[in-house]
C-alpha cells in the first residue's frame, strides 16, 4: 500500500495534539507462515526499535493482535486501553521486555481485523514507562485513532480500486498454488468490485447486504460466484492476496 500524505499528516498531528511520544501502523498478517508484518508509516520510532520488533519476532508476543486475532467476531476498529483486562492473558515477556529495552509506554491501540488473520494495528505510546500517560487526552486520542483507521482502509480501497496492480489483483486467479499457469478468469463486474471492496473493509454479510441494497441470501450468491472467479476459497483469501499485490 502506498503512503498518502494524508495518513503521514493526520498522524504526526495526532501526536503532536495527543501529547504522544510516537505512533506506528502496520499490518500484521498470521495467514502467512510464522506471520508476516508490514510497517506502513512510524513517528518517533528508531529504526532500531523497528528492527528488533520485526526480525526479533516480537511482534508474535504483541498482546493487541494476540487478543484480536482470537476474538472470534470483530469487525470496525476498536480502541484498547494499555491495562484493559482483554489484554491480561496475552502479555508475554519478549513484549514486555522490548518495552523495557526501549522505555516506551503504550497508551492503547486501535486494533481492526480485515479479515481472518490479516489486522491494522495503530499503537500510540510515550516515551518513559515511569512518566505515565495521564496528560494524554484518551478521548481525543480514540477518535484521532479511529479517524486515522478509516483513513488508512480507505486508501487501501482506493489503491486497490483505482490503481493498475489493484486491478490486476481483482482480476486474476488470486489463491493459485500449484506449479502450473493460472487460468483465465472474467472481468468483475460492477457489482462484484463493490463487494470486493466491502469485504476488504472487514465488513460482514448483513453490513454488506444493507450497503448495497440486497437481501443476504443474494450476498452469499454474489460471494460465491466472486470466490469462483477469483479462485479463492474465502475473504482471508482474496485481502491477503489483494494486500500482497499492493505492498
Amino acid at each position: 500500500m502506498r503512503l498518502s500524505q494524508d495518513i503521514s499528516g493526520f498522524t504526526d498531528q495526532m501526536v503532536t495534539d495527543c501529547a504522544l511520544g510516537s505512533a506506528s501502523i502496520f499490518f500484521y498478517d498470521d495467514n502467512v507462515g510464522e506471520g508476516q508484518l508490514s510497517y506502513l508509516y512510524h513517528v518517533g520510532v528508531s529504526e532500531e526499535a523497528q528492527h528488533r520488533y520485526d526480525d526479533g519476532r516480537v511482534f508474535k508476543s504483541d498482546p493487541f493482535t494476540r487478543q484480536l486475532l482470537a476474538r472470534s467476531h470483530a469487525s470496525g476498529a476498536h480502541f484498547v486501553h494499555w491495562g484493559d483486562a482483554v489484554l491480561d492473558r496475552f502479555v508475554a515477556r519478549p513484549y514486555t521486555s522490548f518495552l523495557d529495552h526501549y522505555a516506551v509506554d503504550v497508551v492503547g491501540a486501535s486494533t481492526r481485523r480485515l479479515a481472518p488473520g490479516l489486522c491494522l494495528i495503530i499503537g500510540a505510546h510515550r516515551k518513559g514507562r515511569r512518566i505515565g500517560s495521564a496528560d494524554v487526552p484518551e478521548p481525543l486520542l480514540e477518535q484521532r485513532l479511529h479517524s486515522l483507521s478509516n483513513m488508512v482502509v480507505d486508501h487501501f480501497l482506493s489503491d486497490l480500486i483505482d490503481s493498475s496492480d489493484g486491478r490486476v489483483a481483482l482480476r486474476t486467479t488470486m489463491g493459485g498454488t500449484g506449479g502450473g499457469a493460472a487460468p483465465c478468469v472474467a472481468g468483475l463486474s460492477p457489482r462484484e468490485e463493490q463487494l470486493a471492496a466491502l469485504l476488504c473493509r472487514g465488513l460482514q454479510n448483513k453490513t454488506i447486504a444493507f450497503e448495497m441494497d440486497l437481501s443476504e441470501n443474494t450476498v452469499e450468491n454474489y460471494l460465491r460466484r466472486l470466490y469462483r472467479k477469483l479462485g479463492v476459497r474465502n475473504r482471508a483469501g482474496l485481502v491477503f492476496r489483494m494486500t500482497q499485490r499492493l505492498h
